[in-house]
């Protein structure tokens, strides 16, 4: 069955079109059958958790999917290594913190409102009343003695609330990150601005408004593209991995292993840009 949000309505901002489209995707879910005791994701299509933890979710006691959660903090995150343009422009020191996972006794429509109660919500969506939002940190109030209410998509990508899981095991990561800069732990990988051509990555920061961090993320994706080092980046985050993938300890994309593939898409995007 359809579901329906407003989203042409013309007083509606960016922001709140984006979490109206996020918390319709959990009544999907239920539609489609979706139980307590499942887990739910919610990711952009540039995002996505590495196989491994996705494989531990699946086989491991983890203890955010163990039954009767207070669903205060209910989200599993990643450490996200970021690709900027290409396979081999991968960000320094920087990490992204989505995909979001969590539990369907936690989300609307899944889990049971006699436990977790509603509250009522503001225009964004955000959950306010008994509990409240406070720079997007969920926080139970002293006197507050119920369950937290249930998560919709759109507070499970948005809002504070969760465990960011990182890799463990053989790798000295702080010698590697102090090596080469890259990531430490990665658990999930963010494709940023794979684009075609440089009108489709204007066109997506005018109509997203997100200034902050775009020139510096586009000026190492430049630099990187060109095989330049920019040491006039404003932190390190802004600067990319020496080598690429192929100094790259851990977790990679397994279609990003193929150097024909990364040559290609380096070349891709060098003349995309020299055609600018």
């Amino acid at each position: 069955d359809p579901v329906h949000v407003p989203v042409e309505r013309g007083d509606l901002s960016r922001n709140v079109r984006l979490h109206l489209h996020r918390a319709a995707i959990v009544e999907k879910w239920k539609q489609n059958g979706m139980e307590p005791h499942d887990v739910g994701i919610v990711a952009n299509t540039d995002e996505t958790f590495t196989r491994d933890f996705l494989r531990a979710a699946q086989i491991c006691e983890v203890p955010q999917f163990e039954p009767n959660q207070d669903c205060v903090k209910p989200k599993l995150l990643p450490f996200a290594m970021v690709f900027e343009g290409s396979a081999d422009c991968i960000a320094q020191h920087k990490t992204w913190w989505h995909p979001d996972m969590a539990l369907g006794e936690c989300m609307e429509y899944i889990g049971d409102p006699a436990v977790h109660k509603p509250v009522e919500r503001t225009a964004l969506g955000g959950i306010h009343g008994p509990f409240h939002v406070e720079s997007l940190e969920i926080r139970q109030r002293d006197d507050a003695k119920e369950s937290f209410p249930l998560w919709n998509g759109g507070d499970l990508r948005t809002l504070d609330g969760g465990t960011r899981i990182s890799l463990e095991g053989d790798i000295d990561w702080s010698e590697v990150s102090r090596s080469n800069g890259q990531p430490e732990g990665v658990t999930a990988f963010h494709f940023h601005n794979f684009f075609e051509t440089l009108s489709g990555i204007r066109q997506k920061y005018k109509s997203s408004k997100e200034p902050l961090g775009a020139i510096n993320e586009l000026r190492m994706m430049a630099a990187c593209a060109s095989n330049r080092v920019d040491d006039n980046s404003a932190a390190m985050q802004y600067r990319y991995v020496p080598g690429g993938m192929e100094s790259i300890k851990g977790p990679v994309p397994i279609l990003f292993a193929n150097a024909g593939l990364r040559k290609k898409r380096n070349e891709e995007l060098y003349g995309i840009i020299q055609s600018d």
